[in-house]
């Protein structure tokens, strides 16, 4: 394969029979670049175009003729830092439009309202009928609470940048009921913030400082998020549960399956979730806590939450003041099957304070993999002689595994087979 990784330009002009330009070919050209380019000249003539690719050029300004581009469909702008200017009617005129990134790009739609000779959100509007993939920036929330937003269910990709004099940017993703929020705070409206959660079947929350405003508004508004199934709530340095009680009415998650909490301080036990929001937590399969370091206990079992009848994943690391899974306080009522029935799977690491799994004489009958490390002081697992046909795996350190304790040495002995020293 030709190799030419200096040449900086490419001259192909007068091949006529020339038809296609091989990839590997062009991957021996490894210095061509458009980084530089400042500004291409007219696009008028070019009515057949359908793709045009702008990513990381130095542009100031939308190529002279583009407007007449009526068959373009994926209009690429990504880290054109430099752009700062989108004359109105250009991007409304592209009327086979379908894709519109810009990501990192420098220029940020207008409001309604803030039109300064450059194009805004509302005109964009028009666009959304057949826009399927939009990834832009803009000068803040261009919609009030009471506005449709149906709309963004007919995008394939959807990444709205709102800016921020002050403070970090708010990002959020949606992407095929998949959303992400990230760097919420008390200046957005809640209602529309609810949309997301409403009409999500996955939802990650990052870094939002205004969380347990936004779900206080949710309880008082008596919403149930019936579609929610996972939810992943991470680096949110306010406590879920400030205020106490069972607030809500009902269970505003009633469908949820998957949870995951990643860097959440002042949250000492995920029981302050379901005490807050009503959740009950019946179909929920999976437990995720990592580097949740003021975390005392998983759950408080009892009145409120007596078994997790669906759970078949718990994982939980680096939690550094973790001393138990399931507290069962005095005085409350304890159910006599495991609070776990159907767990198949356990992973715990990084636990130097964790002790008790569960209650000395519980039994997990359909766990699978079982992998501890870094766990000194759990003396005990939730296995007996009944475990030995669903166990497939055991991992851990070999000094752990000496030193647990067993109902009886047939218990150790069946089960060796399926312990992996790491």
């Amino acid at each position: 394969m030709i190799q030419c990784s200096k040449a900086s330009v490419l001259l192909l002009q007068d091949n006529h029979a020339l038809d296609t330009v091989p990839e590997k070919f062009l991957q021996g050209f490894e210095a061509l670049s458009c980084s530089n380019l400042e500004e291409l000249p007219s696009l008028e003539m070019l009515t057949k175009l359908r793709e045009l690719d702008l990513t990381a050029t130095c542009i100031a300004n939308l190529p002279r003729g583009i407007e007449n581009l009526s068959e373009l469909r994926i209009l690429n702008l990504d880290e054109t830092e430099k752009l700062k200017s989108i004359q109105p009617g250009i991007i409304s005129k592209l009327s086979c439009l379908d894709s519109l990134s810009m990501c990192e790009s420098g220029f940020h739609f207008r409001l309604k309202g803030e039109e300064d000779g450059q194009a805004t959100f509302e005109e964009l509007k028009s666009s959304f009928n057949r826009l399927r993939y939009l990834n832009i920036s803009l000068n803040g929330i261009p919609w009030d609470k009471f506005e449709d937003l149906s709309w963004i269910n007919r995008m394939s990709y959807l990444e709205l940048c709102f800016y921020q004099a002050q403070g970090s940017d708010v990002l959020i993703t949606f992407d095929e009921k998949s959303c992400s929020i990230k760097n919420l705070n008390l200046s957005l409206s809640q209602e529309w913030i609810g949309w997301f959660w409403g009409n999500s079947s996955s939802l990650e929350v990052d870094e939002c400082t205004g969380l347990v405003e936004m779900l206080v508004d949710f309880i008082e508004s008596d919403v149930s998020f019936a579609g929610l199934k996972s939810l992943s709530i991470r680096n949110c340095p306010t406590s879920l549960g400030r205020g106490g009680g069972c607030a809500a009415r009902c269970d505003l998650l009633p469908n949820l399956e998957e949870l995951h909490l990643y860097n959440m301080t002042n949250l000492n036990s995920i029981s302050e979730l379901p005490c807050h929001l009503g959740l009950r937590f019946h179909t929920l399969k999976s437990i995720e806590v990592e580097f949740c370091s003021e975390m005392k206990y998983l759950l408080s079992c009892g009145d409120f939450i007596q078994t997790l009848p669906n759970l078949e994943v718990i994982k939980v690391i680096d939690c550094m003041d973790l001393e138990e899974l399931f507290n069962n306080e005095s005085g409350q009522n304890i159910s006599p099957d495991p609070m776990v029935p159907k767990l198949r799977i356990l992973q715990l690491g990084h636990l130097p304070y964790f002790k008790t799994l569960c209650r000395h004489e519980e039994t997990w009958p359909c766990l699978e993999q079982a992998e501890v490390r870094e766990c000194k002081g759990l003396k005990r697992l939730p296995l007996t002689n009944q475990n030995v046909g669903t166990i497939k795996e055991i991992k851990g350190e070999s000094e752990r595994w000496d030193a647990l304790e067993w109902d009886d040495d047939q218990t150790k002995s069946s089960l060796l087979p399926f312990f992996h020293p790491r």
